[in-house]
């Protein structure tokens, strides 16, 4: 038995999912591949702000250019009306920029998790809230075809932080999504309509739980309910 499992946006390798799951399956039958991501961190090569800020930056060397340029040809009040300008273009474009950064940690994780699948070949993954997103995209693409278990999955959130049109994501593969009803970052009809949507899907609903799930993990049901669905794969 190999298990991938693709951590959330704030979590890594030594999360505590992945730790339950090494725990009883063994560290060298659960797989983590970092995606050095985080809303917040610059030093991660896929964190968000630094991916924004970096967005951000190519977009202001362009409009130093142009103040430049202006306040050259014309004087400084010139200048100073196109730094205005270019200041307004950051304020109404805040939306349009973070969608950016998004797409580009999020492709940046889809790369490294689709070769990890390549290289690792898993009989199951695993996945968590952001990498919960990358697993739904991944089957949707068809990237991987087998079997999956999902936590509280970030799909449609995120796909429209892209600014992606969102239709609910076609999946042949068996799917269990696992949500907390009480989830106050991933609402969890999402996961209600993910299921709706395909015939393969099952959703299990943590009555209480939040959208870490802690205390579901902790209890011993989060590695009943992995149990389970494995057994159940091992029959069909």
């Amino acid at each position: 038995m190999k298990i991938l499992y693709i951590h959330g946006l704030e979590s890594g390798p030594q999360g505590h999912k992945v730790t339950e799951l090494r725990k009883y399956y063994g560290e060298d039958k659960v797989i983590v591949e970092p995606m050095n991501v985080s809303l917040t961190g610059l030093t991660l090569r896929n964190g968000i702000l630094r991916r924004l800020l970096s967005v951000a930056a190519s977009k202001l060397m362009l409009g130093a250019a142009a103040v430049a340029a202006a306040a050259y040809g014309k004087g400084w009040w010139w200048g100073g009306s196109v730094a205005v300008i270019v200041l307004l273009y950051f304020i109404i474009n805040r939306k349009k920029l973070l969608a950016q950064s998004l797409q580009l940690s999020f492709q940046s994780c889809l790369t490294i998790q689709s070769k990890a699948i390549q290289k690792h070949q898993p009989d199951v993954v695993i996945a968590s809230s952001f990498g919960g997103a990358v697993a739904v995209e991944l089957l949707q693409k068809g990237e991987y075809r087998g079997p999956c278990i999902v936590l509280c999955p970030a799909h449609r959130l995120l796909m429209r932080l892209m600014n992606v049109d969102y239709t609910t994501p076609a999946i042949s593969s068996r799917l269990l999504v696992i949500h907390g009803s009480e989830d106050k970052v991933i609402p969890h009809r999402h996961s209600i309509e993910l299921n709706n949507a395909n015939e393969h899907t099952t959703l299990h609903t943590i009555q209480g739980g939040s959208h870490g799930l802690g205390k579901y993990v902790a209890s011993g049901k989060f590695i009943e309910d992995v149990e389970r669905f494995i057994n159940d794969q091992s029959k069909l």
